[in-house]
């Protein structure tokens, strides 16, 4: 074996491990960034872990294309891997074993509650001055935001935290509850004809880190439907 494939080896082998000391950090990224909807409790940092990938990716074609074609690598390149690897430790340490515990994300459920909280203290407003409910996506919407701005739904879109969004429903006789074609971190505002009764349903995922669209249910597992009597189970 010569002397420069032996080289070329060590580099390989140095080039593996760093694969494998980041995989996991690679790995979840990659789920966050190709999902619509997702929830992780908690990511790593894209503006770290990505460089250190596409490097990672790009010194290994190198390598594998210096080998075939017998290339004479530079000693920079060598120390470029090196530092490659030695980077890639130093950043999982960093991080510590299981940094969601320390800096968890709160989950779509709670972030749900609070807007539809918000929500509801703007249509008891609105209705204790004698107007009628609002029935249109603007004006829900305003009222979800509130002076602070569209809540976000604990969910991430292509590795980027999402708000919550908002469908209505007018001439409604009760909560909806087909909520397949919603996005998770929906809420779903149905509002009776008489524009004095409505109902709102809060749409969450079926499992983490992805899943189909449900409806939030309470610990006995019926959905969980807020109305102008304030929390109530839809029975």
């Amino acid at each position: 074996m010569s002397i420069r494939l032996l080289k070329h080896c060590v580099y390989f082998s140095l080039l593996a491990g760093a694969i494998a000391v980041g995989w996991p950090r690679f790995a979840l990224l990659g789920q966050a960034l190709a999902c619509d909807a997702c929830y992780f409790p908690w990511l790593p940092e894209a503006a770290l872990w990505l460089p250190l990938a596409g490097l990672i990716l790009g010194y290994t074609c190198f390598f594998l294309l210096g080998a075939v074609r017998g290339w004479r690598i530079g000693l920079l390149h060598h120390a470029a891997v090196l530092v490659l690897f030695g980077a890639i430790l130093f950043a999982r340490i960093l991080e510590g074993t299981d940094p969601a515990e320390r800096h968890p994300d709160p989950p779509p459920a709670v972030c749900l509650s609070v807007a539809a909280g918000r929500l509801q203290t703007g249509l008891a407003r609105q209705t204790a001055g004698g107007r009628p409910l609002p029935d249109t996506v603007e004006a829900v919407e305003a009222l979800v935001a509130g002076q602070s701005g569209p809540p976000l739904s604990g969910l991430r879109g292509h590795g980027f935290p999402l708000a919550v969004e908002v469908r209505v429903v007018t001439g409604a006789s009760g909560p909806a509850l087909d909520v397949l074609h919603d996005r998770p971190g929906t809420i779903v505002y149905a509002v009776h004809a008489d524009r004095r009764r409505y109902w709102i349903t809060l749409v969450g995922m079926e499992q983490a880190p992805r899943g189909a669209p449900s409806v939030l249910r309470g610990e006995d597992g019926l959905p969980l439907i807020l109305s102008a009597t304030d929390l109530e189970v839809h029975r």
